[in-house]
């Protein structure tokens, strides 16, 4: 029976007492924003903005992939991740230009070069959030000549190496330096060469042919004056052995590798071990070449939180928040150099913040001037390069009759991993 001794109360002044009540139910929050990415940091990033605020809430979904997600469809409101300038990933993107707009953030607080790449087609679809450089590690003591305070050229590995160079019975025993030792060396020469291989449409690839054919020529001059055959019985006999080991028995001058393992391997060496960057001679001035793996943060247009997104691209892109993650990363050691593994693309965190983390870059962090970054490319670039551009140009340069590059073109038509514009 109905219970006379109570009031009746409207439906709607119920529903409205019982939203008050309910108010801190997980019925009634917000969904949280979803970012996509393949980097564990990250998570670390995101942890740092939830416990700043509860306005917004931020959760991440690990995908080996991100830009995937972005022809997907898969409610992602924000993604991290590598290639998300390629044409097709750039038009799954939301343009980001007006957050350079009313004061918020300036685009004169990147390397200009490095945020260029992440506007395509004159829209800023992705913001570049770190990014690498090769390095060149030495022995200083192994050198008869003062080191370039900054970088070191091909040129300089080249002469220095042959110098260092040793035979005994017409066999290597210990080389300078060699551009086959390490298969992304070859890419590196002809990137710095000026081949600037780059994405023009959407899975069609671009490159400087007469730039290209320059850099095969002097990689093929430079491994003609050791010889083929002796290197190639050299690295069977040795270079089974890591290349830090190899550099203390002073079998090598010389080894490359990343900025984002360097210092850790910097530490690792037995004998003090010195680094400078990687660098080659463009149209007469010295340019440093950024790694293509740049790491961007983009909104994809299907996200249906975009002004939420944003406002968390704007709390990352701060430089006081980056100071904060990388104490954040030191103070929980995380083991991970940098900003997500690389430098960040903010200039003035560079210099200010990262030599007092990491003292060996004092003096080392290069200017802006001398950056020198790869066009656009596709999602499936590592790919590309592993399994077409690098054997290629491997060929290219120890066979007796070098490819074209016309060659180079239909190989990559016949892989099916991209399509070359010629």
């Amino acid at each position: 029976m109905r219970n006379r001794s109570l009031p009746a109360v409207p439906l709607l002044a119920t529903v409205l007492v019982l939203a008050a009540g309910l108010g801190g139910c997980s019925l009634f929050q917000r969904r949280p924003l979803v970012l996509c990415t393949n980097r564990a940091e990250i998570a670390s990033f995101v942890e740092h903005f939830n416990a700043l605020q509860n306005d917004t809430r931020v959760v991440v979904r690990f995908r080996e992939h991100p830009a995937e997600v972005l022809h997907r469809g898969e409610g992602i409101d924000l993604v991290v991740g590598t290639y998300l300038a390629g044409v097709a990933e750039a038009r799954a993107l939301e343009p980001l230009d007006d957050l350079f707009r009313a004061g918020r953030l300036e685009r004169a607080s990147f390397y200009a070069p490095v945020l260029a790449t992440g506007a395509p087609e004159r829209r800023q679809v992705a913001l570049p959030l770190s990014f690498c450089l090769p390095a060149v590690v030495f022995l200083p003591y192994s050198l008869r000549e003062t080191v370039p305070s900054l970088s070191i050229s091909l040129e300089y590995l080249r002469e220095h190496g042959a110098q260092y160079d040793q035979s005994v019975r017409d066999a290597l025993v210990r080389q300078g330096f060699s551009p086959l030792w390490e298969p992304s060396c070859l890419y590196l020469a002809a990137e710095l060469g000026g081949a600037r291989f780059r994405e023009v449409g959407s899975g069609i690839l671009d490159w400087d042919a007469k730039a290209l054919e320059g850099a095969v020529a002097a990689l093929r001059d430079w491994v003609a004056g050791s010889g083929f055959q002796r290197e190639t019985t050299f690295a069977a006999r040795y270079l089974y052995l890591p290349p830090s080991r190899l550099l203390d028995e002073k079998r090598i001058q010389f080894y490359l590798l990343l900025s984002c393992q360097l210092l850790r391997a910097l530490d690792e060496q037995k004998e003090e071990a010195d680094f400078r960057w990687l660098s080659g001679q463009q149209a007469g001035q010295e340019r440093i070449f950024v790694a293509d793996d740049i790491l961007y943060a983009g909104v994809p247009r299907s996200s249906r939180r975009k002004q939420q997104a944003k406002r968390f691209l704007l709390w990352l892109f701060q430089e006081e928040t980056q100071k904060d993650l990388l104490e954040i990363g030191r103070r929980k050691r995380l083991g991970t150099f940098g900003i997500a593994g690389g430098f960040s693309c903010l200039k003035a965190v560079n210099e200010r913040e990262f030599p007092q983390i990491y003292p060996r870059l004092i003096g080392r962090i290069p200017p802006e001037e001398l950056l020198y970054t790869a066009g656009p490319l596709p999602q499936n670039w590592g790919e590309i390069k592993s399994q077409v551009l690098v054997p290629w140009l491997r060929e290219a340069v120890t066979s007796l009759t070098p490819p074209a590059d016309t060659d180079l073109a239909a190989r990559l038509r016949a892989s099916r991993l991209g399509r070359p514009r010629r």
